[in-house]
């Protein structure tokens, strides 16, 4: 796809400097005169803007045009001159931007001598009206030179679409994301969006409009979001990708919001379906057609899944794994799930049995999809406890971005999570989660520090666990109940996914006396919601849940896990204080301004999720003794009267606080210190005032994370050195000096580090010593 990697407006093209290896010499007055042309070129401008000449019809335009532009050129053309030596590539981009400078400059010199030339004082009446004339003469033919030069200089500036269409497990999506995060830093606005097989209009522009920015859109109605994105859209250079079309119907609706520009903004979109790719790219753009992997390709992916090398140094495995890369047919997805399989395990009978396992699965159903087989042995080589917890996250949607936090904190509900001797419930369920996607069985999302913050289950996958949860009786979906597939057994887990934002009503058709979840996706009717006596997790994310809905909520009395996440709700009814088995409440995404003191009798509640503005009634922190996680406690005022109540806290691992501004800085220093000679694993700091100088931790110190971000420090503190248990920090500080890094590389156990700073320091740090940073295996500046 290389027209995806066109020019950032003029001229700052990918490869004048960034990925090119230099190998030709260049002399030092060649950089110096094309630097020399472009400064002498942009204060003319500049002079031209400050002048007279604005005030003729289309000058201003077009001149902050190309100041705009030249300043960009300038940029790339002064990072070729810190390269010792420059490639032939490089150097023709030089050279071809110097000679647009120079015509540019003669274009703008024609101009200004036209627009002075003064007349003779005693110049008739007739020789100033044919001096008029011949200047919008000639006006309109320097507008056509700057309109040619333009040209000359952006390339193709019209939108353009490029599709990659290929079969299911191909690696459409992993090509687009890949593309996306290469080339994004050259665009001005990007997003990225899926819309899936049965996809909600209205979702798809909601989540378009959150990646590109907007982020005061409380629009209902599509055409409102629509038009509110083409506003933001129409004078950026964009990329967008949409991920996985499925007809041309979906595609006409989603592109409506995207602005034709002629701003070089491309679009990539990806589909199983040559027509739509066709239509989609049919302007001017490009179809890539994915082919299955080559057998060397193919080999090497395989390799590095099950040895972590490019090679087979096994030569007893050797025919073995070629039989089995045959039956794969070069579909990545089927070798990254049995090369998963296999990974660590040496012995040739292993190997044989699973040749074995694939060639029974085709041979008693040929017509089957190899890929179905292939996922089958997956599912059956889980242990058991994974088996369920793998098979519930058929209750998401297609394409839908799951987050760790939720689904673990939801399979604990559930029971799915078993007690394991010196790990804390979340950690053995983290545990499960990691184990999926190292089986290549989720696709891990939103990575940071080398941990997923959510996944994404890959629609062929999706299909296959959502079978096997209908054929066990695990998870029952009112989509199937639309395609006519009822289950005769008691429905356990109903899940409702209501694409079309329709009320939806009890089903009348089904056992529903013994539910135990109930997952909502889309607008629902609240009168049946608590009609479920043995309700133990109740998801209202995002369902258009109000007020009135909640009433009679005092009748799950053994519900245990509860989400009303981004709903319309601002307030708890006091009746939530009798849902004694309660484990996790989220109320993210609201605007609950305070909590009820009835809170306090939730004396299971071990997660509580709120926003930062949500208000906590003086006590009520030092009576929630089964308090586990606190996300996000805010504090401006009365640090010492919270902090005592944060003291009573023995279970406490995880907290995220926010300090605000107006807060003394002496006492968020107090309150901080002390947090840190609790028993806090994980703390969160964001906002300020504060000075960390100061600081006397304990020794032994716990803490385990620590996020100190929103405000600036001088300095990494000394005392940083002595936690014996940091594995994960991130800092923000003004400026990293040798003894900033001396601090940091001697934290014993430090794996994953993070550090912005406020001044410049050329993107690195010197690190003098072999002794400091001995665990360190992530680090971001």
């Amino acid at each position: 796809m290389p027209a995806v990697t066109g020019r950032r407006r003029l001229g700052s093209v990918r490869c004048a400097g960034v990925i090119c290896v230099a190998s030709v010499p260049d002399s030092d007055a060649d950089k110096q005169l094309s630097e020399g042309v472009m400064s002498i070129l942009l204060s003319k401008l500049s002079k031209v803007l400050e002048e007279k000449y604005m005030k003729l019809k289309g000058v201003r335009h077009q001149i902050t045009f190309f100041r705009d532009e030249l300043s960009s050129m300038k940029a790339a053309l002064e990072m070729l001159d810190s390269l010792e030596e420059l490639d032939p590539l490089q150097k023709e981009w030089r050279d071809t931007m110097r000679e647009l400078a120079y015509d540019i400059e003669d274009c703008i010199d024609s101009f200004l001598v036209l627009v002075n030339h003064k007349q003779d004082e005693q110049s008739t009446f007739f020789n100033r009206f044919s001096y008029e004339l011949k200047t919008m003469k000639t006006h309109h033919e320097i507008s056509n030179e700057i309109e040619e030069l333009k040209t000359h200089g952006k390339g193709d500036i019209k939108v353009k679409v490029f599709s990659i269409v290929g079969s299911g497990g191909l690696g459409k999506t992993t090509l687009a994301n890949q593309v996306f995060r290469q080339l994004r830093c050259q665009f001005e606005c990007t997003g990225f969006v899926s819309v899936s097989r049965c996809p909600s209009i209205r979702s798809i522009l909601r989540q378009m409009s959150t990646e590109v920015g907007i982020t005061d859109d409380t629009s209902e109605d599509e055409r409102q979001i629509i038009e509110k994105i083409r506003n933001h859209l129409k004078d950026k250079r964009y990329l967008i990708v949409i991920d996985d079309v499925w007809d041309v119907e979906a595609w006409k609706t989603v592109s409506l919001a995207l602005f034709s520009n002629r701003c070089a903004s491309r679009i990539v979109m990806t589909t199983r379906n040559a027509a739509v790719a066709s239509h989609c790219s049919s302007d001017g753009g490009c179809v890539y057609q994915m082919e299955p992997l080559s057998f060397a390709d193919s080999k090497i992916l395989f390799c590095e899944r099950a040895f972590r090398s490019r090679e087979l140094y096994y030569p007893h495995l050797e025919k073995v794994c070629d039989e089995i890369l045959v039956k794969c047919g070069g579909l990545p997805l089927a070798i990254i799930t049995i090369s998963s399989l296999l990974a660590g395990k040496h012995a040739k009978d292993e190997w044989d049995r699973m040749l074995t396992a694939i060639g029974c699965a085709l041979a008693k159903n040929p017509d089957a999809g190899n890929m179905t087989k292939i996922l089958s042995l997956s599912y059956f080589d889980l242990p058991r406890h994974l088996r369920t917890c793998f098979l519930y996250l058929s209750v998401f949607p297609e394409d839908y971005k799951i987050d760790k936090q939720c689904l673990i904190n939801r399979w604990i509900a559930e029971g799915l999570v078993r007690d394991e001797q010196g790990w804390a419930t979340y950690e053995v369920g983290e545990n499960y989660f990691n184990d999926l996607i190292n089986r290549s069985l989720i696709q891990p999302i939103d990575v940071n520090y080398g941990q997923a913050k959510a996944c994404r289950v890959h629609d062929i996958v999706l299909d296959f666990i959502t079978c096997k949860a209908a054929e066990e009786n695990f998870v029952t979906s009112m989509d199937a109940m639309e395609h006519g597939h009822i289950s005769e057994y008691k429905v356990c887990r109903l899940c409702v996914k209501n694409h079309k934002y329709e009320k939806v009503n009890k089903p009348t058709c089904l056992n529903l006396t013994h539910v135990r979840t109930l997952i909502m996706f889309g607008h629902i009717d609240g009168t049946f919601l608590f009609s479920f006596p043995t309700l133990r997790v109740l998801d209202l994310s995002n369902s258009g849940l109000e007020d009135s809905h909640l009433e009679n909520i005092q009748k799950l009395h053994i519900l245990k896990y509860l989400s009303l996440r981004s709903t319309l709700v601002t307030k708890l009814p006091r009746e939530i204080g009798q849902l004694n088995y309660l484990d996790t409440l989220d109320i993210r995404g609201t605007i609950i301004p305070e909590l009820l003191l009835s809170i306090a009798k939730l004396e299971c509640l071990a997660h509580l999720y709120v926003e930062r503005w949500t208000r906590f009634p003086g006590g009520l922190v030092g009576k929630m003794q089964s308090l586990e996680e606190l996300e996000e406690f805010a504090v401006s005022c009365e640090l010492g009267n919270f902090l005592q109540e944060f003291s009573q806290l023995s279970k406490l691992r995880t907290l995220k606080v926010h300090l605000f501004w107006w807060s003394d800085a002496k006492e968020c220093q107090n309150y901080v210190s002390a947090l840190l000679s609790s028993n806090l694993h994980h703390l969160y700091l964001t906002g300020g005032p504060l000075i960390m100088d100061k600081w006397y931790p304990p020794t032994p110190c716990i803490i385990q994370k620590l996020h100190i971000i929103g405000c600036y420090n001088r300095n990494v503190p000394q005392w940083i050195s002595s936690l014996g248990s940091l594995t994960e920090l991130q800092l923000w500080i003004h400026k990293m000096g040798p003894s900033d890094v001396e601090i940091l590389g001697a934290i014993p156990c430090l794996r994953f580090l993070k550090i912005k700073t406020l001044c410049g320091i050329n993107g690195r740090i010197i690190i003098c010593s072999n002794k400091g940073f001995r665990s360190l295996t992530y680090y971001s500046l």
